[in-house]
């Protein structure tokens, strides 16, 4: 599963990429479909404004990724029903990487938006003002599993909890990221932290 059709998520970054498409990914395969099958090279696209080959290069590959999702899903029923799928998706907000979880929120058992704040320029409140609401928004129903780094400041984390906690009560577990290699300490961390 190192790589799909239609880039996101799933697939390494590559050199290859539209101007502008700074979120997302995309493949030999994805600019050769398509030209193939909307008639539209993505090279060409500016991604700076909005415009009508823009709109239907996200609309493509946004059902693209979609149906990933859902054939993954009917994968997984064939060879055992009611087996958990989450995915992991960026927030709603950046349309051009094709993740609308609307499309497929049905087809996966939770929900976990990345709410890298810092790497998007963001204030530590956009996680439950924005990410956080724009995919309950998008999947009303399903588990949201919120993604933490564990290198925020603790004021932060106080911020999002609280939040969280009186915005989406029905939020109860969070998904934790670090960079490199887990350790001992990381995990005192965040023990710690789910405390606050």
């Amino acid at each position: 599963m190192a790589s799909h059709p239609f880039g996101g998520a799933a697939e390494k970054l590559r050199p290859a990429q539209p101007p502008g498409a700074v979120r997302g990914s995309c493949s030999g395969f994805t600019f050769g479909a398509a030209n193939h099958i909307i008639r539209l090279d993505p090279i060409t696209i500016d991604f700076a404004t909005d415009n009508a080959n823009r709109r239907l290069w996200n609309a493509w590959r946004t059902g693209g990724i979609a149906e990933y999702v859902v054939g993954l899903r009917r994968m997984l029923d064939e060879a055992k029903r009611g087996l958990d799928f989450g995915v992991y998706i960026l927030p709603p907000e950046f349309v051009e990487v094709g993740q609308d979880a609307g499309q497929f929120a049905h087809d996966v058992s939770s929900l976990s938006p990345m709410a890298y704040f810092r790497d998007w320029g963001k204030k530590a409140g956009w996680v439950n003002d924005n990410v956080v609401a724009q995919t309950k928004a998008k999947a009303a129903g399903t588990t949201i599993i919120p993604v933490f780094y564990c290198d925020w400041h603790e004021s932060e984390y106080r911020e999002n909890l609280a939040g969280i906690r009186r915005d989406s009560p029905a939020i109860g577990p969070l998904s934790w990221f670090a960079y490199g290699q887990w350790t001992e300490a990381i995990f005192q961390r965040i023990a710690r932290l789910r405390g606050l």
